[in-house]
């Protein structure tokens, strides 16, 4: 019996130290300890040059005509450009039957975008003849308008007289292959 007595009284002297050690360290001891300062390595690199990310948007058109009297020629157009900021390039290629002739034609288009108005050169062969013809065009929606004027002859190149009346030709918008 009398060593259970000391045992509790044991027992009850360590609980009293241990939790006097806990409040003399959190309101004297825990104010007065400082731990080391950790300093960042600091690592200095050269500048990453990042790379002009040119995003490409391929676009494709399709424009069929039926013949009419006021316009005696049937038309099947097909145009593919694809666009890197403001630089465009593509095919555009087709056929057209008619009263007194039928052909086809197919060549390149180049060119650049200037308020939102596509300025394309059209470098084509028709009926074993190559001709450079300046085109403009204003995407609206789906549809790609092209602002058909009557055509001049300059230095070589077949250009729009804006002094004449222009004429809108619509090719809507189709899933490219």
């Amino acid at each position: 019996m009398l060593r259970k007595n000391n045992m509790k009284k044991i027992i009850i002297v360590l609980i009293v130290v241990l939790v006097g050690y806990s409040i003399f360290y959190w309101f004297v001891l825990s104010d007065k300890i400082v731990a080391p300062e950790i300093i960042p390595e600091v690592v200095v690199k050269e500048p990453l040059e990042i790379p002009e990310v040119v995003v490409e948007n391929k676009m494709c058109f399709t424009r069929n005509q039926k013949a009419i009297e006021d316009a005696p020629y049937e038309v099947n157009e097909n145009i593919e450009i694809t666009t890197s900021d403001k630089i465009v390039s593509g095919v555009k290629k087709g056929t057209q039957n008619g009263p007194d002739m039928t052909n086809g034609y197919e060549g390149t288009l180049s060119g650049e975008i200037i308020d939102g108005v596509y300025f394309l050169t059209f470098d084509y062969i028709i009926e074993g003849s190559n001709q450079k013809e300046k085109e403009e065009y204003l995407l609206k929606g789906d549809s790609f308008i092209k602002q058909r004027y009557p055509l001049k002859e300059e230095s070589g190149f077949l250009v729009p007289d804006k002094t004449q009346e222009m004429q809108e030709i619509s090719y809507l918008k189709e899933i490219c292959e």
